[in-house]
């Protein structure tokens, strides 16, 4: 686990998969941490888009991606 912080917020990420497994600011957590009863895993955050775009593309500024 690599940990990254300043005077305000902590964070930690998975080396392995470079998942962002902690953030937290002044004592609170804002994060799923894991709880086996019902997942024992992180949440990884998906970034821009979760799924599939139509035609396999998006259009952003006026740029298809």
């Amino acid at each position: 686990m690599e940990k990254l912080s300043n005077k305000d917020i902590e964070i930690q990420i998975s080396a392995a998969r470079a998942e962002l497994c902690s953030i937290n600011s002044n004592g609170k957590e804002y994060l799923w941490q894991t709880d086996s009863s019902f997942w024992n895993r992180h949440l990884p955050v998906l970034f821009p888009i979760v799924g599939k775009e139509c035609d396999n593309a998006y259009i952003c500024e006026g740029k298809v991606f």
